[in-house]
């Protein structure tokens, strides 16, 4: 083994949009071993508190192999006031494929992914529905949303196969986890960039709020992304790796 596949872990952190309302911080995790790289994003809508909490969790995960990229409160300012949108609008509208991002935030979320350069990006969402079945709302959840290509969709199917073991042993069948939509770059979400523009893996995952407390969507969210990081040849001490 070589020097560089046997390192200790190591954490660093930054700050994007330093005195603004938008101010966050990325968080930066080592491995113990040289691996791939994942950008993982949480709190892109300030209501969907699965996500960033689930993005503050996985600082603490510990990682064996691989580099892990987190911001867990991409729009800080949308999540203290506890809304969708904070000041710079909605967020996860403005990265169109092709060309800038469409706010000083979009710009400095997407320079994150550039610069690291990730074999693939993770974007962490909550929904009042469920995709695919009849409820009181229309929505996403319970669904990871993934690029088109075989080498995206097959860890994708295995996450979301794993998953489906905890969910249908206390939730009815309309709360397993699919497969969603494939994400193809024609929308100007951060997922959508990622595959229409850098042409690698990325995700979106969606869990419910239909009849959920917010313990059950963390621990749903957590094994969904540790999940994909262990597809995707990241090696965590996540929740769903225990």
């Amino acid at each position: 083994m070589s020097a560089s596949e046997s390192c200790s872990v190591s954490s660093f952190a930054y700050t994007i949009q330093a005195n603004t309302p938008y101010e966050t911080t990325v968080h930066v995790i080592d491995g113990r071993r040289a691996g791939p790289t994942a950008v993982v994003v949480g709190g892109i809508h300030g209501d969907e508190a699965a996500g960033y909490e689930v993005g503050a969790r996985m600082l603490d995960w510990g990682l064996e192999r691989g580099r892990l990229v987190v911001i867990p409160e991409a729009d800080a300012d949308a999540i203290r006031r506890g809304t969708r949108h904070g000041r710079v609008g909605h967020l996860n509208r403005q990265f169109p494929t092709g060309s800038e991002p469409l706010s000083g935030l979009a710009r400095d979320v997407w320079e994150v992914v550039e610069m690291h350069d990730p074999g693939v990006v993770i974007d962490m969402h909550s929904s009042r529905g469920i995709w695919g079945a009849e409820t009181a709302f229309d929505g996403y959840g319970q669904a990871i949303f993934s690029a088109p290509s075989t080498a995206a969709l097959e860890p994708a199917e295995r996450t979301v196969a794993a998953l489906n073991g905890g969910v249908r042993d206390a939730y009815p069948e309309s709360y397993e986890f699919t497969v969603g939509a494939t994400i193809d770059g024609s929308e100007p979400m951060l997922a959508h960039k990622v595959v229409g523009e850098l042409d690698r893996p990325g995700y979106i995952v969606e869990v419910t709020e239909d009849d959920t407390d917010l313990p059950t969507r963390i621990g749903w969210m957590e094994s969904a992304v540790s999940g994909l990081l262990g597809e995707c040849g990241l090696e965590t001490n996540g929740a769903g790796r225990r």
